[in-house]
């Protein structure tokens, strides 16, 4: 594996350097959670981290929460309205109100991958 460089900023952010040059991502950027479990992993490569950092949505963005161990998922659809979701995608009315961002994803599937220990 290649080391990638990079540096976690106080903020959460992630200083990474690629070869297409230096990037900023933040815990609301596509892929976060999964670029970072991998770079604290020593796992990282740069074409996995670039594959996880320009995928592209089609059906909006899913922010997954936590609230109280479950999860909760908020869906921003391409046009902009949004939807939130239990973990087994059961329409709900919003959001608890101290739910926490664990991540966000280009798609469902994405979201499922990273998570999988919500769904055991």
């Amino acid at each position: 594996m290649n080391n990638i460089r990079h540096i976690l900023l106080n903020d959460g952010a992630i200083a990474i350097v690629l070869p297409s040059g230096p990037i900023t991502i933040t815990p609301y950027s596509i892929n976060y959670r999964p670029v970072r479990k991998l770079l604290e992993s020593g796992t990282a490569d740069v074409c996995t981290i670039s594959t996880l950092l320009s995928e592209k949505s089609v059906n909006g963005l899913f922010f997954a929460y936590e609230y109280n161990q479950s999860l909760y998922i908020k869906q921003l659809d391409s046009g902009y309205r949004e939807h939130y979701y239990d973990k087994h995608f059961t329409t709900r009315s919003s959001l608890p109100s101290d739910a926490v961002l664990l991540g966000v994803y280009p798609s469902k599937q994405a979201l499922l991958n990273d998570l999988p220990e919500y769904y055991l």
